[in-house]
């Protein structure tokens, strides 16, 4: 049997936004170049079940909280904030 990854990653900050729109707490961010970022969540049934409704377009989320949370990963990519 194949050992479930800890953690979810993901280099797509609206997604990502959504997932902290729901509550899912952000554990960390990985950059590997400048370019480059990666969003670590838990990976979590509930991570899965959010991230399906998002992909499918039956999410739905407090516009404001989610355009919030959008502008703070992007604080986190452009400055050294720590988790």
């Amino acid at each position: 049997m194949e050992k479930q990854t800890e953690l979810f990653k993901t280099s797509d900050i609206k997604s990502s936004a959504y997932l902290l729109t729901e509550g899912i707490s952000i554990v960390k961010i990985i950059k590997s170049d400048p370019q480059k970022v990666h969003f670590c969540f838990p990976n979590t049934p509930e991570v899965k079940n959010l991230l399906q409704r998002y992909w499918t377009n039956r999410a739905s989320a407090n516009p404001r909280l989610l355009f919030d949370n959008f502008d703070y990963l992007k604080g986190l990519i452009h400055r050294d904030y720590e988790i």
